[in-house]
């Protein structure tokens, strides 16, 4: 890990983590910290909860272990793929706003599950967005990615909204596994002008459907 300052000399620093257990250590937290470059981990297995929000980190390596229960990465320069797939993700939050040069995130093969905020938005995911090994994302926040052209999902809960404006979504998006039977929920996808189908499950005449937003895309 590379830091900036400080409150060091104000100089690029090497920085080395020295404890005698590294089974010990369940977060890791620095926010703001003007981390640069490469961040690894894959020594510290018993990671659940990562906040790395607000600096200049290039690329995220991890390794087998615990499940991943929260990961904030929002405001860095996150580059091409952020391969989580050695572990499973089964927690609240992931965060990855405003990396505009990530283009793909991997993820095992599961069962994983958000029961908050998935958010990547105003990034660069480019094709499909594979999400097929999540049985549940509570809100699924993707907008703002302009080469985005598919998302693949196959939800066996309940998701509340998605969240797929301004992107290139390209054909029929496929939300048939979506359960939309969760009360209020809504869909907003506006703004993808080569959007020409939607795919989903009827709406029970119980639920509230708060938003349905797909103008500005070519469906007839």
């Amino acid at each position: 890990i590379s830091t900036l300052g400080n409150g060091l000399d104000g100089t690029t620093q090497n920085v080395s983590l020295c404890t005698e257990d590294l089974s010990k250590i369940e977060q890791l937290i620095f926010t703001n910290d003007n981390i640069v470059g490469i961040v690894d981990v894959t020594a510290l297995d018993n990671l659940t909860d990562f906040n790395l929000n607000t600096n200049s980190i290039t690329q995220f390596i991890i390794g087998p272990g615990v499940d991943i229960e929260d990961l904030f990465f929002s405001d860095n320069n996150l580059t091409g793929v952020l391969d989580l797939s050695s572990r499973n993700y089964v927690g609240t939050t992931l965060n990855a706003n405003n990396n505009p040069l990530l283009t793909d995130i991997l993820f095992s093969l599961g069962p994983n599950s958000i029961s908050s905020e998935f958010q990547v938005q105003n990034c660069d995911l480019t094709g499909t967005l594979d999400l097929t090994s999540f049985s549940s994302i509570s809100n699924l926040r993707i907008q703002n990615n302009s080469n985005l052209t598919d998302i693949s999902l196959n939800f066996t809960g309940q998701g509340n909204s998605i969240f797929a404006q301004s992107c290139d979504l390209t054909g029929s998006l496929d939300l048939s596994s979506w359960d939309n039977n969760a009360g209020s929920f809504g869909l907003t996808l506006h703004s993808n002008p080569n959007l020409t189908d939607i795919t989903m499950n009827p709406i029970g005449v119980s639920n509230d459907m708060e938003i349905f937003n797909v103008h500005s895309c070519n469906i007839s």
